[in-house]
């Protein structure tokens, strides 16, 4: 049974001694230079303590060094030349210098040493890496983390991002497997002797990411958001858990929780019982140490710094906070509206319900099935409908809109794959569209629908394949420009050439559809309607021409 000890014993180091003693190693003794804190943890656990560490080192096979950092130089090196096994605490060392020769020393003589990047034993993150390597997101784009919350009186010689950021510059690095091309950083101190808030960006490539550390916040946050082409995955350190949304919906990983210091402890005495390395050693450490200390050496307030610190702290804050909202305009859709809402708020926050002047049960239903409802006495059109629909989600605090038609067409698993451009910063607009992939459109939607599309695009510089999608997702900023009009489904015109003039970042995805009642009477109305928006994408070309002519 392997003999460990404990040098240095705070409230890191008395967990370290509480967790040895619930796992397979002989816990033989523990050393602080405070005699009263050395008796009151070796009483506790009735084994040896001592106040120079260097008498614990003969009766030790591996020790946890849980010294202030300025010491895991000088305490390691003791220990490795012992022929101690060592983990020291991250970070690493106070030093780069410091922490080579440490490496150096390990291999010298035989002995391990791990460092004690604890987040990567955390199981929430474990699943993560496995989500990443298994391509489930796609190419990585952007990685955001943040770790915020009260300053620890226990921290005392090193600041905010030797102490706190090396977490999260180590989580980064070992999901994305390699060292980052250029690294940005802003850093300032406030409150404390130390700096005590930093932002650091680094860019790996295509893949962005951005670190933020702060002790300034009252309470914990410790999150993180990775982004890929092909979806999103949103981690909680403290919580351990994982939500991935993907074009297949929002799914919540099961994660099987543990105590990542003992998964920690556990992989160390694993690698030194196995002589290998531990899943964490002393050149990963020395990498994240490097990046940290450039991290403080470069932070400065050039524009160029500061813009692109800025960007990636702004996108990293509206995808971790960012309320999703979906809108639906319905009328006498109670056959369908239940189904919708259910599944609709497993992947957003909430879900409002316009009802249009139903004869039906659709708000009842609505209502019941846990959405927002509001409606209208009387029949106003789908026009009105869609103000309805922005106006509540806006009066609830929405940041994204989704609007999706009431009728059973669209897919509400596919909500995910609208909502990402936006959420992800490519886009202000999605609109959903039925023609980038093969649906089962009726003859004569299609043709009507080819015919607007066509008096759309003529002339237009945003060429649309679905300019009559109600599944479409806003940001709210775009939303809050509009000044809509027109009261029937040539609304869905109005929304896009408005869009247009503002110049906003359009985007188009590929949905699916389902028709269901495909009968004679729907068919009349599909024709109507697609009558009346041809007209009215004459009529708005017309008057476009006619303003162009006046200019």
């Amino acid at each position: 049974m392997i003999k460990v000890g404990v040098i240095g014993l705070g409230a890191m180091g008395s967990n370290h001694v509480r967790v040895y003693s619930q796992l397979n190693c002989d816990l033989v003794g523990v050393a602080d230079n405070d005699p009263n804190r050395a008796k009151e943890i070796g009483r506790s656990y009735d084994i040896p303590y001592f106040t120079d560490y260097h008498e614990l080192l003969s009766k030790v096979d591996a020790v946890s060094v849980v010294v202030p950092t300025t010491l895991h130089h000088k305490v390691a090196i003791d220990c490795l030349k012992s022929g101690v096994h060592c983990l020291v605490e991250k970070p690493i060392a106070f030093k780069i210098s410091e922490a080579m020769e440490m490496i150096e020393t390990a291999d010298r003589c035989h002995v391990n040493l791990a460092v004690g990047h604890i987040e990567r034993f955390n199981p929430a993150v474990q699943i993560i890496k496995k989500i990443v390597d298994q391509n489930t997101l796609g190419n990585l784009l952007f990685v955001s983390t943040r770790r915020l919350g009260p300053f620890s009186p226990r921290i005392r010689d090193v600041g905010i991002v030797v102490d706190s950021a090396t977490h999260d510059i180590d989580i980064v690095k070992y999901l994305i497997g390699k060292e980052p091309e250029n690294i940005y950083s802003k850093i300032r101190k406030v409150d404390h002797v130390k700096e005590d808030e930093a932002t650091i960006v680094m860019e790996f490539g295509a893949t962005k990411t951005c670190v933020e550390v702060s002790w300034l916040l009252p309470s914990k946050v410790r999150t993180m958001v990775v982004i890929g082409t092909k979806g999103m995955a949103y981690l909680n350190y403290i919580d351990q858990t994982v939500t991935i949304v993907t074009s297949q919906g929002k799914t919540n990983i099961p994660v099987i929780k543990a105590e990542p210091l003992k998964q920690e402890l556990q992989n160390y005495l694993d690698s030194v019982s196995n002589r290998k390395s531990a899943r964490v050693d002393g050149n990963d450490g020395a990498a994240v140490l490097k990046i940290a200390l450039q991290a403080e050496k470069d932070s400065d307030s050039s524009t160029d710094t500061s813009s692109k610190v800025a960007m990636f702290k702004d996108l990293s804050r509206k995808i971790s906070q960012n309320k999703t909202i979906v809108a639906i305009p319905c009328f006498n859709t109670d056959a369908f509206i239940e189904k919708i809402i259910l599944k609709a708020k497993t992947i957003v926050d909430e879900v409002v319900v316009i009802d249009d002047g139903s004869s039906d049960m659709t708000a009842t239903t609505a209502k019941n099935s846990g959405a927002i409802v509001s409606k209208h006495v009387k029949n106003k059109g789908y026009g009105e409908a869609i103000k309805s629909c922005f106006k509540v989600a806006l009066e609830n605090d929405a940041d994204v809109i989704v609007t999706i038609d009431g009728d059973g067409q669209h897919n509400p698993d596919e909500i995910s794959q609208l909502l990402y451009p936006i959420l992800s910063g490519q886009a202000d607009v999605v609109i959903g569209s039925r023609f980038l992939k093969k649906n089962n459109i009726p003859r004569y939607r299609r043709l009507g629908i080819s015919v607007i599309n066509y008096l759309w695009n003529f002339g237009s510089k945003v060429k649309l394949s679905d300019s009559q999608s109600g599944f479409r997702a806003y940001r709210k900023t775009v939303v809050q420009q509009l000044s809509l009009n027109k009261k029937g489904m040539s609304a869905s015109i109005e929304i896009i050439e408005q869009l247009r003039a503002a110049n906003v970042k359009i985007q188009e995805v590929p949905i699916t559809c389902s028709y269901i009642n495909n009968n004679k009477q729907m068919s009349i109305k599909a024709i109507i309607h697609g009558v009346t928006v041809a007209f009215s994408v004459m009529l708005i070309r017309s008057k476009l021409s006619l303003s162009r002519q006046v200019g």
